[in-house]
């Protein structure tokens, strides 16, 4: 995501709700399913590397979680 606010993944989980809902009504212009695809996109890579960051962060703190999270 642009900004250098850290994420919010329960944010970005609404987010990509609120877009997906609006990707499913088939009568928005193509022009406006494009950004809102490529905001997905962005967000759910977002949403991945805040779930990295975490599982990381639980493996520091307990190693034997290591095998149970890959």
């Amino acid at each position: 995501m642009s900004d250098n606010k850290e994420f919010n993944m329960e944010e970005g989980l609404k987010e990509l709700k609120a877009i997906n809902d609006k990707l499913s009504d088939t009568s928005i212009p193509i022009e406006e399913a494009i950004k809102l695809y490529e905001r997905g996109k962005e967000v759910s890579i977002a949403c991945q590397q805040s779930l990295e960051q975490a599982k990381k962060k639980l493996i520091e703190v307990n190693p034997n979680l290591s095998t149970n999270l890959n």
